[in-house]
C-alpha cells in the first residue's frame, strides 16, 4: 500500500493483476482544505485475472483441401469460440482440426481464423492467424476407344484444371511421358497372344507443386 500525491481532480491509474483469481483493491481519496479540514472517501477496485488468447497451426499453407490441426495455447480461458472465416463455420472446440478448401484453380484462398476466449469472469482477447489453400488441381482425361487390335494407337485428350505440368505412364513399360499438349496419342502393342489391359495414369502438377492422379 502506498499514498500519491496528487492535485489533478482526473487521473490515470494501471492495476494489474498477475494471478489466477480475482484481487479487490481498496483505494483511499483524503482531502484537506486551506484551513487544515480534511475528509477522506474509499471504494473498492476488483481486478479481474488476465485472458490471453493464443494459438498455433501445424501448417498455415497448402494444397487443396488443406487439413489444418490448431494448438490452443490460451491461458485463463473459460470458454473459446473459433470462427474460420467461413470454412467450416465456427467450434467450441479447445483444439479442433478444420479442411480448408479452394474452388478457383488460377488464385490461392485466404481464410482468417480468430480465436476469442472468454473468462469465467467475462473478460475477453482475441488472437488471429491467416490460412493460404493453392489453387484447386483437377487431373483429367478422355480417350477416343477402350479397345481395339494391336497395334492400336489411342488418342488421349488432356482435360485437366490448374496443371502446369502432365505426365502420362501408359502402363505398357515404354518411359513416362511429359507432354503439357492438351492431346497425346500411344500406341499400344500387344504381343503375347493374349487380351492385354493397360491401365493408364494422367499425374498432373501445379505451380505451387500441388499433384493429382487419375487412372
Amino acid at each position: 500500500d502506498s499514498y500519491h500525491e496528487i492535485y489533478d481532480t482526473a487521473f490515470e491509474h494501471l492495476f494489474e493483476n498477475t494471478g489466477d483469481a480475482p484481487i479487490t483493491y481498496q483505494v483511499l481519496l483524503e482531502g484537506e482544505n486551506a484551513w487544515g479540514c480534511r475528509d477522506s472517501h474509499q471504494k473498492e477496485i476488483t481486478v479481474y485475472p488476465l485472458v490471453e488468447s493464443s494459438f498455433t497451426a501445424d501448417t498455415l499453407q497448402g494444397c487443396n483441401p488443406l487439413e489444418v490441426n490448431f494448438f490452443n495455447h490460451s491461458r485463463g480461458a473459460g470458454t473459446y469460440l473459433w470462427n474460420f472465416d467461413n470454412a467450416q463455420g465456427t467450434s467450441s472446440q479447445h483444439e479442433p482440426t478444420v479442411i480448408f478448401d479452394n474452388a478457383s484453380t488460377t488464385e490461392s484462398a485466404f481464410y482468417t481464423v480468430e480465436l476469442l476466449v472468454t473468462s469465467p469472469w467475462g473478460c475477453r482477447d482475441s488472437s488471429r492467424v491467416e490460412i493460404e489453400v493453392f489453387p484447386a488441381l483437377r487431373a483429367g482425361f478422355t480417350f477416343d476407344y477402350a479397345s481395339h487390335c494391336t497395334p492400336t494407337e489411342v488418342v488421349f485428350t488432356n482435360t485437366s484444371a490448374g496443371g502446369v505440368t502432365h505426365y502420362w505412364d501408359f502402363d505398357d513399360g515404354s518411359p513416362v511421358l511429359e507432354s503439357n499438349d492438351g492431346v497425346v496419342s500411344h500406341t499400344f502393342v500387344n504381343t503375347t497372344g493374349q487380351q492385354q489391359t493397360y491401365r493408364v495414369r494422367h499425374r498432373a502438377e501445379n505451380a505451387r507443386g500441388c499433384v493429382e492422379e487419375i487412372v
